[in-house]
């Protein structure tokens, strides 16, 4: 009979032990899939979007930690074109590729956009790009994101020039390259896309990629401020103090006189 208790409070202790580290764990786990959430989407998707997912796996986060989400096991698409090239079904899209990927169902949202990449669709070509370049859903491979990028900013689309030039100045994916950078910034925000007017404008303003001009950093950070970026607007009111007046005039003189080369939706 006492050696039946004493099994009995031996399993209990072990028991309340062993529930007292799990919670002390998830009480861990949670912020750490919270950050690391936030991290790869963003705040504002982290606030509106992902709280619960973030939560959930942070409470059942042995599953995480000893099995992976699955990710390491998954080959890309350059080793498993059966999986990503076979047709889409009817009424599948653009649409539904980025709803599967918003809800975190990145194998579907994968296959999509492989699929309609592969047939030129520059959406898709981006969105994969962005798939490697995150790591979701595939592992992660900057110069596979370089290589779609690429061909969605040679198409002309202004996002795949900006996510080109983006991986030429920070040299993930391919060698960094201020000069190639600048390039396709100036493609990009020659077609109304803030932030690569932005980037090209920090570029005049440094020298960087190009020859240094205040004029050019200051028309940049204009067209950037007009689209909606505030910091762009006072990064231009700082650099207007290191200008001559002539300089500020030649500035506007582009300002009134500049159009973007075409409008695109995206």
């Amino acid at each position: 009979m006492a050696e039946r208790q004493s099994r009995g409070l031996s399993l209990a202790l072990f028991l309340y032990v062993a529930l007292s580290l799990y919670v002390l764990s998830v009480m861990v786990a949670i912020p750490y899939y919270n950050w690391q959430f936030a991290k790869n989407s963003g705040f504002l998707n982290w606030l509106l979007l992902g709280e619960i997912v973030p939560t959930a796996k942070g409470v059942v986060w042995p599953y995480y930690a000893f099995l992976g989400d699955g990710r390491a096991s998954l080959p890309s698409v350059r080793q498993s074109p059966g999986s990503t090239d076979a047709p889409l079904p009817p009424g599948v899209g653009l649409s539904t590729g980025a709803d599967a990927f918003k809800r975190g169902d990145y194998v579907f949202a994968l296959r999509v956009f492989s699929a309609l990449a592969a047939q030129g669709d520059v959406a898709g070509q981006i969105n994969l790009g962005t798939m490697y370049a995150m790591g979701r859903g595939v592992r992660q491979d900057y110069t596979e994101a370089v290589k779609w990028f690429r061909l969605a900013a040679e198409q002309g689309d202004r996002l795949g020039q900006y996510s080109l030039a983006d991986c030429y100045d920070s040299g993930e994916g391919v060698r960094k390259d201020p000069q190639m950078a600048a390039k396709w910034y100036r493609l990009s925000a020659e077609q109304g896309w803030t932030g690569s007017q932005n980037n090209l404008a920090v570029m005049y303003a440094r020298g960087e990629g190009v020859s240094q001009d205040l004029v050019m950093a200051y028309f940049w950070f204009h067209q950037a401020f007009a689209g909606g970026d505030a910091e762009a607007g006072r990064s231009r009111d700082r650099l207007a103090q290191k200008m001559t007046a002539t300089q500020i005039q030649e500035a506007l003189s582009l300002i009134r006189d500049w159009k973007p080369s075409k409008t695109e939706s995206r």
